[in-house]
């Protein structure tokens, strides 16, 4: 069961790169989708646009969806910048988690296109996590519930906190978080 790794850290090294690094290692079957190396265009364009909730979807974008078609398990990647995801991240949602790949509409209410899928999401932050946890934790429930709940799949958020300076104790630290996680995620059914 091959697993896809979307990544999205325009920044050669660093705390990011390091979890994606530990995936690697860690997974024997995976693929990675690395938005930025892809020069992926996150602005949803008018021609895409057709009317509320339905995109026309190119070639790019539906060779993206079969990939994610193809799997069970997805797991992101990516820095908290200004609350939330960086734009790339969020323009692959916008762009790739369309109606009719990701979700359709029964009358008003929303159906899930993706269930059976599980998502591990890792972000890290330079704020340490009890931060991120008295503020309510915004972003990650709005990855967890909002987008890929709203779809259909099941979704757990590792938050990496204090991630401004890497260094070997932090590069430790993020390898017994991964792998730690990674068992959890792989022993779910």
């Amino acid at each position: 069961m091959k697993t896809l790794i979307v990544y999205a850290n325009p920044k050669e090294e660093g705390h990011c790169r390091a979890i994606l690094k530990e995936l690697k290692s860690s997974i024997d079957d995976y693929d990675v989708m690395d938005l930025y190396k892809m020069k992926f265009n996150p602005v949803l364009g008018k021609d895409e646009f057709t009317k509320y909730g339905h995109v026309k979807a190119g070639k790019n974008i539906k060779d993206m969806q079969s990939r994610i078609r193809k799997v069970k398990k997805l797991i992101f990647v990516y820095p908290h910048w200004w609350g939330g995801m960086p734009a790339i991240m969020k323009g692959f949602f916008d762009r790739v988690f369309t109606e009719g790949f990701a979700l359709k509409f029964k009358g008003k209410r929303p159906k899930g296109l993706l269930k059976g899928k599980t998502a591990l999401v890792f972000k890290t932050s330079g704020a340490p996590v009890f931060i991120h946890k008295f503020m309510g934790n915004r972003d990650a429930n709005m990855i967890k519930k909002e987008i890929l709940g709203f779809c259909g799949i099941k979704t757990t958020v590792v938050q990496i906190g204090m991630c401004t300076e890497l260094n070997d104790k932090k590069v430790n630290k993020i390898k017994k978080k991964v792998k730690k996680s990674l068992d959890k995620f792989f022993e779910k059914k």
